[in-house]
């Protein structure tokens, strides 16, 4: 893990400044990398590419008034393109260009999501005042619920495997049958569909699921298109669910349900007020920000940034006004002894070092001045 300088106390933290900062870091570090690229095709990132091709086919097809506004679909198609190949570890050329993202977008997005990751699990190791924060969060969240995406998944998969076995039932066909007839026309033969429709249980992934199969090449394909769609639906309203700041942090601390004591109120946010105590796995929260988005890593920080502001709020408020009193009289082209004895004694009393108060106060602060008149 790269070393990432946590927040000091008292200091205000900006939520864009902090990634913009990890932006530049991160164009650094991809100079002179080289990714990894593959030959072999990852089966996830083609589906999301016949995704995003048929969304972009159906945007231009339908000529919609406002295309922009589909913008943020197919964006979030290439984000999650992009999510699996971080994971991966691995890019085939050809899938990369079918997105139409390049080696050095993946490089970037791979040291940034390293250094979001990083900046997240420093500062939410749990002897900090952020995961106190967190846990402050997370008592009005929720635990999500993945079991009916698994499911329309499973039987996805369990499609794509009845087509691999219907195609290569219609060529045992075709090889067994005359190829050409007399005139040397290349004959079509229509797939033999069967008109048993009962359901089968199968396990799919590990997932037991109960389907009606498609007896035709036809059928099997629609009813893929009908599933990645909703996959699709399912995936938004997930996402839409796990990017609230309440159960995106009950997300990355807890498995379990909270529990309310009894007589307390349905809609407390009061940690106290539930009768069980949920158990940290440190080991599972660090995997499971390494295994976030930029997308929800960038929400993490802009909830630590709050957390950290609000538990500070006073010391801030009093660090601006002494900011702002030190940025007024420095610009003054004559102070006083005593007003530069109460201006350094000022600093001294926030806790700032002789070098901080003098490049505050700026000329004529000298830091041979700061010694001699903060005796």
């Amino acid at each position: 893990m790269q070393q990432i300088t946590q927040s000091q106390q008292h200091k205000q933290l900006f939520e864009s400044k902090i990634i913009r900062d990890l932006e530049i870091k991160a164009r650094i570090k991809m100079k002179g990398k080289k990714l990894n690229l593959v030959n072999e095709k990852n089966d996830k990132i083609g589906q999301l590419i016949r995704e995003f091709m048929g969304t972009e086919k159906w945007i231009y097809e339908k000529k919609a008034g406002n295309i922009e506004k589909y913008g943020p679909i197919l964006k979030r198609i290439k984000s999650e393109a992009i999510s699996v190949m971080i994971r991966c570890n691995e890019v085939n050329e050809a899938q990369l260009k079918s997105l139409r993202l390049t080696k050095d977008d993946i490089l970037f997005e791979t040291e940034l999501h390293e250094l979001l990751a990083d900046w997240v699990e420093l500062e939410t190791d749990e002897s900090l005042i952020a995961r106190d924060g967190i846990r402050k969060v997370a008592v009005t969240g929720e635990l999500m619920d993945y079991s009916r995406l698994n499911i329309l998944r499973a039987e996805y998969d369990q499609h794509c495997e009845d087509e691999k076995k219907l195609i290569k039932n219609s060529f045992q066909l075709l090889s067994e049958k005359e190829k050409y007839d007399e005139n040397g026309n290349e004959i079509i033969y229509p797939l033999k569909e069967s008109k048993d429709q009962s359901l089968i249980q199968v396990w799919t992934n590990g997932i037991l699921i109960t389907y009606q199969p498609t007896h035709s090449l036809k059928d099997c394909i629609n009813r893929k298109i009908e599933l990645r769609k909703l996959i699709t639906v399912e995936k938004r309203i997930l996402s839409e669910k796990k990017s609230m700041p309440q159960n995106l942090c009950y997300y990355l601390l807890y498995d379990e349900v909270y529990k309310l004591k009894e007589g307390a109120k349905a809609n407390s946010d009061n940690p106290e007020d539930y009768a069980l105590h949920l158990i940290e796995d440190n080991d599972k929260i660090i995997k499971r920000i390494r295994g976030l988005s930029k997308y929800y890593l960038k929400i993490l920080i802009g909830i630590i940034c709050r957390i950290n502001n609000e538990y500070f709020e006073t010391e801030i408020a009093v660090e601006n006004i002494l900011k702002k009193k030190m940025n007024r009289n420095r610009n003054r082209n004559k102070l006083s002894i005593q007003d530069k004895i109460e201006l350094i004694q000022l600093g001294k009393s926030e806790g700032l070092t002789n070098r901080e108060i003098s490049k505050q106060l700026g000329k004529g602060f000298g830091l041979r001045t700061i010694e001699r008149y903060s005796k």
